[in-house]
């Protein structure tokens, strides 16, 4: 009797652990009704962020307020959608935060890990800035309490992070001195979690005592180009020409614009007045280890902002004319809230704002799109393509985007009431654009909820072309997380392949050795007659070559691949065939 109960026990404990380690099967849902709730108990949960992994899931964080303090946690999903860190999430940190939060920043590295950058102020109540690393095993990878960043008891916040060419972390943030003064400070991390920068934390400088509103692309050679607003004024509130300047800093920690000056304090890309305290820069790479950058200032003194776009080479050396090319030259356009995509094929930007047309009787807003040739000339004409407009009298509604090798995922909060009940019910609607401004989809918008109150809205999309969108909702409480796929068709809810399980595994997309160095062989294995194409693409999901375009017959081949000067580092070989996509990462090491 006594061995049996033992022998119960122990199964007992077995089926539970294996229970703990099953993933919860929510699952993405087609109904918008629901939507996948990531997170929703009492009090709020807020500032959601959303990062793809290689793996074909998803990273949500968001800070927790339900035992009265902000708490930070992180929820992993699977290409299904099932929440595979637990019901309520993994909690990273419950160290002490201010009563207000600051920004933060979330990314996946080539190895499907997470990386997260937030400040509190568990230093003595000092603001300071820390990094943690997160394995999809839930390991914490830099020690349960992360690395602090921060050197100095300042008031340190805001930080971001990109990984770079050597396998490293970049870090950016911003420190306030004093009530008159601020600045932009740089670290890296190796895998590791070590300081890279021998000399300690790097302070940036430019022609412009304080700094602020930093962001960060990877470059070439484990480097990274770096955006920050300058402003030389009494306060940290009243300036009215902040000069939008870039720093590129080595794998080393050095400074490298302008390239040929030995005094190196950056490459001013809008000194011309007009950009005033409350206006953040936008900063994406270009695909060739330069940047695109855009903005909106009111240069001219009309009290109408007008968004420029500026290109950067990895140089240092401008692309376009001197202070940026308006999105568009239409009079009486107010042009905010910039955001930009790159076409991986062109390496063309698109350039998306908020627009309001101040030349109407009655003002409306709409979501407008421009793009741009390689040497900054408007492809749209003088005024744009119009993707949406809002009902009269509404302004154009906050957006989103997400960039596929295809075209734009552009997802936006519309009030369905036109503003006219309270609290509003807000829906979320989605369009796919491909780099010529065509709406796809049988030129459809579509919808991803329901209405209720909803802010902060975040999307990301992976190198399949499926977008995750994840928000804050009050369709409960003060405020949860809540998330939703789009598939490339418009359609949502977890869409399996359309190819039989049999005909998937003999799909075969592999490459020996992997690593590699100099070259490798990839072996592909066709199941049937189909066209294919096979096409390498960079970690961050921009397409560098197309490796093989051709009619092939069933079969297995082998294409010898030769490194062609890459860069260490992270890529994805992506094979497509009549029926189906598979991609495959490979890593090159020198």
């Amino acid at each position: 009797m006594f061995t049996n109960l033992l022998l119960l026990r122990k199964w007992t404990l077995i089926i539970l652990l294996i229970l703990i380690s099953i993933p919860l099967l929510a699952e993405w849902p087609s109904d918008i009704s629901q939507n996948l709730k990531i997170n929703d108990i009492e009090d709020e949960q807020i500032l959601p962020l959303v990062i793809s992994s290689p793996d074909g899931g998803c990273y949500v964080s968001w800070f927790d307020k339900s035992t009265g303090s902000y708490r930070i946690f992180i929820q992993k999903l699977d290409d299904r959608g099932n929440l595979t860190w637990g019901k309520d999430g993994l909690l990273i940190s419950d160290q002490k935060q201010d009563t207000w939060l600051t920004g933060y920043d979330m990314i996946s590295d080539h190895d499907g890990n997470v990386i997260i950058t937030f400040a509190d102020i568990r230093n003595n109540d000092i603001q300071n800035v820390y990094a943690y690393k997160i394995s999809p095993q839930k390991e914490f990878l830099w020690g349960e309490n992360g690395v602090r960043l921060s050197e100095n008891d300042l008031f340190e916040h805001s930080p971001r992070v990109v990984e770079t060419t050597d396998g490293c972390f970049m870090f950016v943030w911003e420190v306030i001195y004093d009530s008159e003064s601020s600045g932009v400070i740089v670290q890296k991390l190796n895998s590791s979690g070590e300081k890279v920068f021998q000399n300690g934390n790097l302070t940036l400088s430019s022609s412009n005592p304080k700094l602020c509103y930093s962001r960060i692309v990877p470059s070439d050679n484990g480097s990274a180009i770096i955006a920050f607003m300058g402003f030389d004024s009494d306060t940290l509130v009243k300036e009215d020409d902040m000069v939008l300047t870039v720093q590129k800093i080595n794998a080393l920690g050095h400074v490298m614009y302008p390239s040929g000056n030995a005094i190196k304090l950056g490459v001013e890309i809008q000194n011309c007045g007009g950009i005033v305290y409350f206006i953040r820069p936008v900063m994406i790479s270009d695909g060739k280890n330069g940047a695109y950058l855009a903005w909106y200032d009111d240069r001219n003194r009309t009290n109408i902002y007008t968004t420029y776009i500026q290109h950067i080479d990895s140089k240092g050396d401008i692309s376009f004319i001197e202070n940026g090319v308006p999105a568009i030259t239409l009079q009486g356009n107010e042009m905010l809230s910039p955001r930009i995509a790159v076409n991986s094929e062109t390496n063309e930007p698109l350039l998306f704002w908020r627009n309001n047309d101040k030349t109407m009787p009655i003002e409306g807003g709409s979501i407008k799109c421009q793009r741009f040739n390689l040497t900054g000339k408007p492809v749209f004409g003088s005024s744009g393509k119009t993707l949406y407009s809002s009902p009269s009298e509404n302004n154009a509604p906050d957006y989103t985007i997400a960039c596929t090798v295809n075209g734009v995922y552009v997802l936006f909060l519309n009030d369905d009431t036109g503003g006219n009940q309270c609290p509003p019910q807000i829906t979320i609607k989605c369009m796919f654009i491909n780099f010529n401004g065509d709406k796809i989809w049988n030129n459809n918008i579509v919808n991803l909820s329901h209405g209720s109150p909803k802010f902060e809205l975040e999307a990301s999309a992976e190198i399949n072309g499926i977008c995750k969108a994840v928000w804050c909702d009050q369709r409960l409480d003060n405020g949860g997380i809540y998330a939703q796929n789009i598939n490339p068709d418009g359609t949502t809810g977890y869409k399996p392949t359309s190819v039989d399980e049999n005909e998937k595994n003999s799909i075969l997309l592999e490459n020996i050795p992997n690593p590699f160095s100099t070259s490798t062989r990839i072996i592909y294995n066709i199941p049937e007659s189909s066209y294919i194409t096979i096409k390498l693409y960079d970690a961050a999901g921009i397409e560098l070559k197309t490796l093989v375009s051709e009619k092939k017959e069933k079969a297995v081949y082998n294409y010898e691949f030769d490194n062609d000067g890459l860069n260490s580092g992270v890529y994805f070989i992506k094979l497509t065939t009549n029926k189906m996509h598979y991609s495959k990462m490979m890593v090159i090491v020198k």
